[in-house]
């Protein structure tokens, strides 16, 4: 695999032989989608059944692809702005109240500055029928199949024992 960075852009060229892909050359790819939108992707993440790969990049864009024939498949827009706009209209499957939602916009912001958005990927299950992202609202998961989604919010989290056992 080689990764190399110029003018902002980021290539990443995988070798592998693989006898169900279809294409010889990205002309015949939609991997120039992320060109269009003058944005790379940040990670990538091949399907266990071999037959897609997500990829997640700076513009917030989750990208599902075809892997034999390096066409897009779905895309699913997991921007500020989108999530801003489904605050207001109230059309967000999770309505957070608007302070909560302000300071998790505020969080993401900062992260943004930081070399840890870069980190950010998204991954199949080990059964290739979900995707699981980090987005504004949680853990996002979509039953790739019938673009379903769950959400995994974690608003208040806490662990603890249970009362009466001692600890050994």
């Amino acid at each position: 695999m080689f990764l190399g960075r110029g003018e902002g852009l980021v290539l990443i060229v995988v070798y592998f032989h693989c006898s169900n892909v279809a294409f010889e050359l990205k002309s015949d790819t939609d991997l120039y989608e992320f060109a269009k939108a003058k944005t790379y992707p940040t990670s990538i993440c091949i399907s266990p059944d071999g037959s897609l790969f997500v990829t997640m990049s700076m513009d917030r864009q989750v990208r599902v692809f075809k892997l034999s024939s390096g066409k897009l498949h779905r895309k699913y827009d997991e921007s500020i702005q989108v999530a801003q706009e489904m605050q207001q209209a109230g059309t967000a499957v999770v309505k957070l109240d608007d302070m909560d939602f302000q300071r998790r916009i505020a969080l993401e912001r900062e992260i943004e500055k930081s070399d840890q958005y870069a980190r950010c990927n998204a991954i199949f299950d080990d059964t290739s029928n979900f995707i699981l992202y980090p987005t504004l609202l949680g853990v996002k998961g979509i039953f790739f199949f019938f673009s379903l989604f769950l959400i995994a919010c974690c608003l208040q989290c806490s662990i603890s024992r249970p009362t009466g056992s001692s600890a050994s």
